[in-house]
């Protein structure tokens, strides 16, 4: 196989590994879990776990871009301050940048598949993809 190829498979293979640990990434974001997971690990508030539970659903919506204030109310109150809502503003947009590059890193692995496919060379490109699925799955156990 010429360079040009091995190439391509390698700039193909990277892309499936850094699509699968984004959509790992993205995906837990978006999960109520993970919030609830984290105040009960590091939890030195006040708050019971119902209003936690409440504040952990409040984060995954705002990062899915399911609602766009993270402002929760506890008996009648908002919990977090302007400054907190303006740095997790900032942390959003840090997530809808990632979230682009993610869409760009998958139209570049279609562009890669194409161009192999396109190639059809004698070296099988399900092995690739083989390989490329042995090592995110071994890559999210690691980061799971």
């Amino acid at each position: 196989m010429c360079s040009k190829s091995k190439i391509k498979y390698l700039i193909f293979s990277f892309s499936l590994l850094l699509i699968c640990i984004g959509v790992l990434f993205f995906s837990i974001l978006s999960m109520k879990w993970f919030y609830n997971l984290s105040f009960r690990l590091w939890n030195e508030t006040d708050y019971n776990m119902e209003q936690l539970d409440l504040i952990a659903k409040q984060f995954a919506k705002y990062f899915s871009f399911r609602t766009n204030s993270l402002q929760v109310e506890i008996d009648g109150m908002g919990i977090f301050s302007n400054q907190a809502i303006i740095h997790m503003k900032d942390v959003r947009d840090v997530v809808f940048i990632a979230l682009m590059l993610l869409v760009i890193l998958i139209g570049l692995a279609i562009f890669m598949f194409v161009l192999i496919y396109k190639e059809r060379t004698k070296y099988n490109i399900y092995k690739q993809l083989l390989k490329s699925g042995v090592i995110a799955v071994i890559v999210m156990i690691i980061f799971c």
